[in-house]
């Protein structure tokens, strides 16, 4: 669906590699991730391989280095879990590497539902939800402190380097990292975001 995504232009805190050596200097080092989901891995694969010409070696666990996304990374940076090691924000290393911006997150909806009556009031729905969201961040932050005991200052900056609208710079962003995907084969092969955006004639 155009207009929405979570996406960033700069470090997020939320995506990190903790590590007793750079990340240039990792080849060979056990690189623990235990978490959810496939991007997080994939990213590190196409950095490590594209920008410094290894293969990373990732595991369930390691005591040389982690791999550590979500609440669990924000936690860790607020409360400096990590002191003396290595932290690299896989997201700012992208938007430097590449001078595109990183998707995390889209919104994706089946070509049959688009004609679903319902279609258009669930768009208005996000709609209406990311403008109150956008208005309202000091409600956000508070309702976020409710399950992530964290200052309300560095919550304000987390939300704040984060994009969420799927705008050009998004798609070539995506459209870049799916081809070094394919490259790796972590998909079959390579995807053009813009051919996806097929309901931007009906919103």
């Amino acid at each position: 669906i155009p207009d929405f995504a979570i996406s960033s232009r700069s470090g997020v805190k939320s995506v990190l590699l903790f590590s007793e050596l750079p990340i240039e200097e990792l080849m060979g080092v056990s690189i623990g991730f235990s978490g959810n989901g496939e991007t997080t891995p994939a990213l590190l694969r196409i950095l490590c391989n594209f920008r410094y010409g290894f293969e990373p070696k990732i595991v369930p666990e390691s005591t040389q280095a982690e791999l550590v996304i979500g609440d669990e990374a924000l936690m860790a940076v607020a409360q400096k879990r990590w002191e003396g090691w290595h932290v690299t924000d896989l997201a700012e290393l992208w938007t430097e590497w590449t001078k595109l911006d990183f998707v995390f997150a889209v919104w994706i909806v089946r070509r049959d539902f688009v004609e679903n009556p319902n279609f258009s009031k669930t768009l208005t729905a996000l709609r209406e939800s990311k403008a109150w969201g956008m208005s309202h961040r000091p409600e956000v932050i508070r309702e976020a402190q409710q399950t992530l005991p964290l200052p309300g200052d560095f919550l304000a900056s987390y939300f704040g380097s984060i994009q969420y609208s799927l705008d050009g710079k998004c798609i070539q962003g995506l459209n870049h990292f799916y081809e070094l995907a394919a490259e790796l084969a972590i998909i079959p092969h390579p995807v053009k975001v813009e051919n996806l955006l097929h309901v931007r004639t009906l919103l």
